[in-house]
């Protein structure tokens, strides 16, 4: 071997993508990657980034003699910010900006009360609101909020309140089941803006929200509507529609992340899609581009956070209706009513635990705390022995320290175990949440009068 072979090449040969170009460079070895960069003018120091051909991230004074020969270094640029990113980015973190979109929905539930205070005033309130929600959907499509992907803005729900308040207050409270009439008028005027948003808007994760939302205001609709044929008065439909509410969470995201036929999720392993015998053999795909991937997943996480909220915020309007079977005569009902006051919360909040985002997790933990306030003023007021007070004492107390004890719990090693124990725990609130509304609601009562 001669001494020539022996010795280090003094030139390097890297090559390097910046966005749509690529540039093949032949470097010394006593330069730096700055350097190198700087001879087509790039200067990545300035909002970039470079990653090596393992996907690690290279600093640009890295010495070219460190860089492997022929190796692919990619320069990742950050977007630049509109004007509109750049005024948000200035606002402090911590201070909540009151938009025209939380003014709007101010003034529609002013409207709202004037009108169901004011006979004369409901249907012109009525009208004001339906018009107000139908050009919310045009404003909003022609002026759409900056977000990240997936994540709805206010201007995406305050034309679904508009719309709901608006039936509301049209339909007269002056006949036998006026009030499951205007909350069925409510969810299908809901359903209806949802289609027109549907059809207008151009943003898919709001389209994609907007075509889960309308099944579940429709099915709502029917529901409320059915009720009043059946015999059912607020109270009972309530905790009907409470009692599915849990059921319906868990089932989110198994039902909004979809494949190919011939395909299934197993969401028992991580998340990941494997091939089944069932269907048709799946269309193989050697490739899958990052766009795409951000699609899917931003149209499934605007479906996930919508309905969500939705669902969280039917809870916590549904919880209340819990005293009044609690508060009842009929035995049957009352320990249904004190089993669904268990089950309800338990399986909201354990719920939790299977979400990492703020925006799945929060609002059902929000939604058990107000309506369970609710629900307390008429039960404490019920309840004025010193016996009864001393329960509700009790378990009050016994809910502070379990609050108090979730966090060292969880950080040693009987978390596993803990955990576990919440699986079964609710395993046990999902499976007899809607077996206890449904007995909370007097469905034995009903079905032994229509057999009668």
């Amino acid at each position: 071997m001669t001494e020539s072979t022996k010795a280090a090449p003094a030139l390097r040969r890297i090559a390097v993508r910046d966005a749509d170009r690529r540039h093949d460079l032949v470097v010394p070895l006593g330069q730096t990657l700055a350097h190198a960069l700087s001879v087509f003018g790039s200067d990545p120091v300035s909002g970039g980034r470079v990653f090596g051909p393992g996907g690690e991230e290279i600093a640009v004074r890295t010495p070219v003699a460190d860089l492997r020969e022929g190796g692919l270094y990619t320069i990742a640029r950050e977007r630049p910010l509109s004007a509109r990113e750049r005024r948000r980015a200035a606002v402090p973190r911590g201070f909540a900006r009151v938009g025209p979109w939380w003014v709007l929905l101010g003034c529609a539930v002013l409207v709202g009360l004037l009108s169901i205070s004011l006979d004369q005033l409901r249907m012109p309130g009525a009208i004001l609101l339906g018009f107000g929600a139908i050009l919310g959907v045009f404003i909003a499509e022609l002026r759409p909020e900056m977000g990240e992907h997936g994540r709805l803005g206010i201007s995406f729900y305050t034309p679904l309140a508009l719309s709901a308040l608006a039936a509301l207050v049209g339909v007269p409270q002056t006949f036998d089941g006026s009030a499951q009439l205007a909350i069925a008028a409510a969810a299908a005027a809901a359903a209806l803006v949802c289609a027109l948003t549907m059809v207008i808007n151009t943003d898919t994760p709001r389209r994609a929200a907007a075509s889960a939302l309308v099944v579940v205001f429709a099915g709502l609709a029917v529901l409320w509507g059915l009720s009043i044929l059946v015999g059912y008065g607020v109270t009972q439909t309530a905790l009907v529609t409470l009692g599915f509410i849990p059921l319906l969470l868990r089932a989110l995201p198994s039902a909004l992340f979809t494949v190919d036929e011939g395909y299934q999720i197993d969401f028992g392993r991580f998340m990941t899609a494997r091939w089944t015998v069932r269907g048709r053999v799946p269309e193989y795909r050697p490739t899958v581009s990052v766009p795409e991937i951000e699609h899917v997943v931003a149209e499934a996480l605007a479906r996930l956070r919508a309905l969500t909220l939705v669902f969280s915020l039917i809870a916590a309007l549904c919880l209340p209706a819990i005293g009044e079977p609690l508060l009842g005569d009929s035995p049957i009902e009352r320990w249904s009513a004190l089993a669904l006051l268990v089950f309800i919360p338990l399986a909201l909040l354990l719920g939790g635990r299977r979400v990492s985002g703020a925006a799945q997790r929060t609002p059902p933990r929000v939604a058990v705390m107000v309506g369970l306030i609710v629900l307390a003023v008429p039960v404490v007021i019920h309840l004025t022995g010193m016996l009864a007070l001393g329960i509700a004492a009790g378990l009050l107390l016994g809910a502070l320290l379990a609050a108090a004890l979730i966090v060292p719990f969880s950080r040693n090693a009987r978390s596993l175990g803990w955990s576990r124990t919440g699986d079964i725990a609710e395993s046990f609130a999902l499976a007899f949440s809607p077996v206890a509304a449904l007995l909370a609601a007097g469905t034995l009562t009903l079905l032994q009068g229509a057999l009668s």
